[in-house]
């Protein structure tokens, strides 16, 4: 994480040695042996709508002690002191949520997303909002307009978010200031959401993890909807087991017995033409030997897409002029 000046940094003495090592560097501002808070992020990438604010961190950290205090117990506060950043079409009472939009620019809801409450009660700290393609709306996080009369090129307060591993690629979307502040390291866990690929398209773009749950695992009140039917909020990070913990905290006493599942009944389809046409090779070799894994050691039965079929969806997407963004919202 990059930070600068260490003024007015909030003394955190007290909380320190709740803190594990791997949370404490973001948390601190300078190079002194005092533990502090840092309170601004040079954010190159522009992956946050709302940077970590120094006072809504420092009163998180200090009901997350409370709460610890209290309990005496950390197994009551699964997530203690874990720094998430959300994305910003997801509501939070501390900080606003813009979706992005300049209709939003300066709402601050009420109360907090169902999500946003389900960590807090873990012990997350809310640590900044991310940007993403305005209402979620698309898969570049690059948000610039055409005056139609001017011609002019408008690019809102938000910026484009860019690339943290390649800033010559795209960063991906909707998500894809989520992905960028997890690839960047300024967050360890950032939350997304994902209607149509929009955690799993940045984080593939930033060669990070992207999980999304099936419907409803996750609550989605407190989120800006899209697709009641398809919107899924999801989980973005390096490691696996962070995820892992995440959803351990937020859905209690699932047990997985990896016995439980017979996979020889399964059928899966591979659709190859149009999906692996421009796929760098790397990646195709390990795509088809993930597919040799599991036909062979797990006994899945592999079925052959339709290219037909696609072949006819494209020349309609083609013929009719239509942008990919109108036909799949992401």
């Amino acid at each position: 994480m990059k930070s600068t000046s260490t003024d007015s940094c909030g003394d955190l003495s007290d909380v320190e040695h709740l803190l594990s090592s791997e949370w404490k560097p973001y948390y601190i501002c300078d190079k002194t042996n005092s533990f502090q808070i840092p309170h601004f992020i040079k954010d190159d990438f522009h992956a946050f709508i709302s940077i970590p604010d120094k006072h809504s961190t420092l009163s998180q950290l200090i009901a997350i002690e409370n709460k610890l205090k209290q309990t005496e117990k950390a197994q009551y506060l699964p997530l203690s002191f874990m720094p998430i950043a959300i994305k910003d079409n997801i509501n939070t009472n501390n900080y606003r949520t813009t979706s992005a939009t300049n209709a939003l620019t300066d709402f601050t809801p009420k109360y907090n997303a169902k999500i946003v409450e389900n960590l807090i009660k873990a012990g997350a700290v809310i640590y900044g909002k991310t940007n993403l393609h305005e209402m979620a709306l698309g898969i570049t996080t690059c948000n610039v307009y055409v005056d139609t009369v001017t011609k002019n090129t408008i690019y809102p307060p938000y910026g484009c978010c860019i690339n943290a591993m390649d800033g010559s690629k795209s960063c991906g979307g909707s998500s894809g200031g989520s992905a960028a502040a997890v690839a960047a390291n300024y967050v360890p866990v950032a939350i997304g959401t994902d209607t149509a690929g929009s955690v799993r398209i940045p984080a593939a773009m930033h060669n990070i993890i992207g999980f999304m749950p099936t419907q409803h695992r996750y609550p989605i009140n407190g989120v800006f909807p899209l697709s009641h039917s398809s919107d899924k909020v999801g989980v973005l990070s390096k490691h696996i087991s962070f995820i892992i913990d995440i959803d351990d905290a937020l859905i209690p006493n699932t047990i997985i017995n990896e016995n439980d599942f017979d996979l020889n009944n399964v059928r899966s389809g591979v659709q190859k033409k149009y999906f692996l046409d421009d796929v760098h090779p790397n990646i195709l070799d390990s795509f088809h030997l993930t597919l040799h894994k599991i036909s062979m050691e797990n006994k899945v039965t592999l079925i052959q897409g339709n290219d037909e079929c696609f072949e006819n969806v494209r020349s309609f997407i083609h013929g009719h002029n239509t942008p990919h963004s109108a036909i799949i919202g992401m």
